[in-house]
């Protein structure tokens, strides 16, 4: 027996949801937590090399522990696993709409015509779209992105907020 058109297809829709789900987190992700993002953005921006460091660190800990939980029998420990992979999802998630904020707003440097929600979301399929590229996106793009990704989303999410812009966030409100 081959590959049949019923398994060629299937695999085709698994990949475009893959895809399309990808880009809604990141544009969700870019509106309803618009602070982490711009914080990932900047750290993208003026630090890539330690969010590179600081993602491979925080993807090896973290996803090693969750692997390990997740091969212990004990539903508990399972669910902390899935936690822990989950958990690296969403910080990846933030630091993605970092990224692509960063992509959007220096395209809508190049053309003023563009809004920001179009370039928002050409800037999310920009990046899903390079990271399934066949060789060169799957095995150097990606890992690459990902990796900042996850630094740039860990500093956001673990950064703190000054008091003195929290009361004028307060004062201005």
């Amino acid at each position: 027996m081959g590959i049949t058109i019923g398994d060629a297809l299937t695999v085709i829709a698994t990949i475009t949801a893959i895809c399309l789900s990808s880009w809604a987190l990141i544009l969700c992700v870019a509106y309803l937590f618009s602070s982490k993002a711009l914080k990932s953005q900047q750290e993208i921006e003026h630090h890539p090399a330690r969010s590179a460091a600081v993602g491979a660190l925080i993807i090896l800990t973290l996803g090693f522990a969750s692997g390990v939980l997740m091969r212990i029998p004990l539903p508990i420990a399972k669910l902390i696993g899935a936690l822990g992979y989950f958990a690296l999802i969403i910080i990846a998630a933030i630091g993605a709409a970092g990224l692509a904020s960063l992509l959007a707003e220096r395209m809508m440097k190049r053309d003023s015509r563009i809004s920001l929600t179009n370039a928002a979301g050409k800037a999310a399929a920009l990046l899903i779209i390079a990271c399934v590229m066949p060789f060169f996106g799957w095995f150097i793009l990606a890992p690459i992105i990902t990796t900042v990704c996850a630094g740039a989303g860990a500093y956001a999410v673990l950064s703190r907020v000054p008091k003195h812009a929290m009361q004028q966030d307060a004062g201005g409100a």
